[in-house]
């Protein structure tokens, strides 16, 4: 198990996001969470990633149970355990490729040699090793989104929550980035990708359906 679920419900003020939610994810798995827009199905994500927390329920990462943890110990959890990848690729404008993948070892304190190392390898494994010196002005959709996933690789996370990553792509580059989730799953990373999108939510092994705050299909 990596992460559990149980009885989770998230209110937004008198929106109730999450209805009881019990939801448990094993290691190597390819999970799809589809749903309408406005289903509850980001603010799934946001719990299951550690960046926010239920109104009420419990929350498992691996062997802890995170309402006992401060925000310090989250971060922490957040930075070694898990890697994010958004719609918005969420890269430094300034900063190229090489750099902002290295941002998750600068704050784990790794040395810069080894950062950069680390960096050019990731890099090279999503292929974009001729384009380490670029800035994300430089390189396409897909590109940034690929720096995006090497980023959220680079600190060997036990799990990759992937929110809408191909909702700015054209579907050429989606496909591609999925192909990228499909092997990096083959390798036994643990994959989550919520998405609205049905040829999206397919290249997973199992889909969870969320509407209206529920889980309403498996």
């Amino acid at each position: 198990m990596v992460i559990k679920i149980e009885g989770v419900t998230k209110l937004y003020g008198r929106t109730r996001a999450l209805e009881g939610v019990t939801l448990q994810v094993d290691r190597g798995e390819f999970i799809a969470v589809t749903g309408p827009s406005g289903s509850g199905k980001s603010t799934l994500m946001h719990i299951m990633g550690l960046l926010d927390v239920p109104t009420k329920g419990q929350v498992w990462f691996e062997d802890k149970e995170t309402s006992k943890l401060n925000e310090s110990q989250l971060a922490r959890l957040r930075n070694q355990k898990i890697g994010f990848v958004f719609q918005q690729f969420n890269l430094l404008a300034r900063t190229t490729a090489l750099d902002n993948v290295q941002l998750p070892l600068i704050y784990a304190g790794v040395k810069s040699q080894e950062r950069e190392t680390k960096a050019k390898a990731m890099l090279t494994k999503v292929g974009l090793e001729s384009k380490l010196g670029h800035t994300p002005a430089q390189l396409s959709g897909g590109q940034q989104q690929r720096v995006a996933i090497a980023r959220a690789l680079i600190n060997e996370p036990a799990v990759v929550l992937a929110d809408e990553p191909t909702g700015n792509l054209d579907s050429k580059s989606g496909q591609e980035i999925m192909e990228i989730f499909k092997q990096l799953n083959r390798e036994g990373k643990t994959i989550i990708v919520v998405t609205h999108e049905a040829n999206i939510a397919a290249y997973a092994k199992r889909v969870i359906t969320v509407r209206d705050g529920k889980v309403v299909e498996e």
